[in-house]
C-alpha cells in the first residue's frame, strides 16, 4: 500500500524512482522469500501421494500453458504485448505466469481451514511444488535459450530457482540448528525483504495508468479456468471424489505472492510491459482471495463463527 501511494499511481506523479542496488535487494529478496517457501513442505509427505500429485500437476499446467501461449500468439494485442520482446517468448512466458501457483499462499490457506495434513492438503501441495518448479526452470531455460541475460544478469536470476530447490530439500530439516535458522530467515523475509520487495514493485508502477480492465478480466478467467478445471478433472480421473477433487483445484488457483516475484523479474528483464504487470499482480491477488471461500463451497463446510 505505500508502494502504491508513494509511487506514480499518485505522489509518485512528481517524481520518478529507481535504483539499480534495489533490482538486486529485491531479487535477493525475492530468493529468501522462495528459501522459506521451499521448506513449506515435507518431501516425505508428498511422497505419499506422488502419483495424484504428479496427475493434478501436469493437467494443472499443461490447460493453462496452452491457454496462455495460445492467447499471447494469436491475440497479442489483447494481453499487453509492447514489442518490448519477440512475439513466441512473450507467448511462452504468458503460457508459463497462467500455470504457475503460489506455494506459500496455498499452505496458509490449508493450515487456516485445518486441510494441511489431510489428503486434499498434501495432493494439493505435491502439485504446487511440481509447478513451481517447472515453471521456474522452464522461466530459466526461456531466458538463457533466447538470450535475455548478460553472464552478470544470470547470476542473479538463477539464485532464486536455486534457493527454492534448496528450501525444498531443507524442509527435511528439523534439528535446532536448522529450526533457528529457518526462523532467522522466516523473520528476515517477513518484516524486512518482503515488504522491501512488494514495495518497491508498486513504486515504480502507475495501478491507474496501466490498468486495462478487460486484459485484467482476461487473465483472470484464463488463470482460473485453466487451472481449476485442469486441477479438477485430473483429481476426479484419480479416483478423488468430487467434492475434494473441486477444492483441490480451488486451491490450486492461488497465484499470490509467487506471480508478483515472477512478474516483476520479467519486467526486470523486459519480458513484459507495465500494462501486462499491473494485470498479473491484481489477477494474483484476486485468484488468491477467491481460493479460501470456493474451496469451503466445494466441501460444503459452514462458515466460522463471525465471518
Amino acid at each position: 500500500m505505500a508502494g502504491i501511494i508513494l509511487g506514480p499511481s499518485l505522489i509518485g506523479n512528481y517524481y520518478t524512482f529507481s535504483s539499480p542496488f534495489l533490482d538486486k535487494l529485491n531479487i535477493l529478496g525475492g530468493a529468501l522469500f522462495l528459501l522459506s517457501a521451499g521448506w513449506a513442505l515435507r518431501l516425505s509427505d508428498i511422497l505419499k501421494f506422488k502419483r495424484l500429485g504428479v496427475a493434478v500437476s501436469v493437467a494443472g499446467s499443461i490447460i493453462p500453458f496452452l491457454i496462455g501461449y495460445g492467447i499471447g500468439i494469436y491475440y497479442p494485442e489483447i494481453v499487453g504485448y509492447d514489442g518490448l520482446s519477440p512475439g513466441s517468448i512473450f507467448a511462452f512466458f504468458l503460457g508459463i505466469a497462467l500455470s504457475v501457483s503460489a506455494l506459500p499462499v496455498i499452505a496458509r490457506t490449508l493450515m487456516d481451514m485445518k486441510l494441511y495434513q489431510s489428503r486434499i492438503g498434501i495432493v494439493t501441495m505435491s502439485a504446487a511444488t511440481i509447478d513451481d518448479l517447472l515453471g521456474w526452470i522452464c522461466f530459466s531455460l526461456m531466458l538463457s535459450i533466447f538470450g535475455q541475460m548478460g553472464t552478470g544478469s544470470q547470476i542473479y536470476f538463477f539464485l532464486p530457482l536455486i534457493c527454492y530447490v534448496a528450501g525444498v530439500m531443507f524442509g527435511e530439516a528439523s534439528d535446532l540448528k536448522g529450526m533457528q535458522f529457518k526462523h532467522h530467515v522466516e523473520w528476515l523475509v517477513r518484516n524486512i525483504f518482503a515488504p522491501i520487495l512488494f514495495g518497491s514493485v508498486a513504486i515504480r508502477l502507475s495501478f491507474i495508468q496501466h490498468f486495462d480492465l478487460l486484459l485484467v478480466v482476461i487473465l483472470i478467467t484464463a488463470a482460473s479456468v485453466g487451472k481449476i478445471f485442469g486441477c479438477t478433472f485430473a483429481a476426479l480421473a484419480m479416483a478423488i471424489p468430487k467434492r475434494e477433487s473441486w477444492a483441490i483445484g480451488f486451491a490450486m488457483n492461488s497465484r499470490g505472492a509467487m506471480m508478483v516475484i515472477f512478474a516483476s523479474l520479467a519486467r526486470q528483464f523486459h519480458l513484459i510491459g507495465d500494462k501486462l504487470l499491473v494485470a498479473l499482480i491484481i489477477m494474483a491477488v484476486a485468484t488468491s482471495l477467491m481460493s479460501a471461500p470456493l474451496i469451503r463451497a466445494a466441501l460444503g463446510a459452514p462458515k466460522p463463527v463471525g465471518e
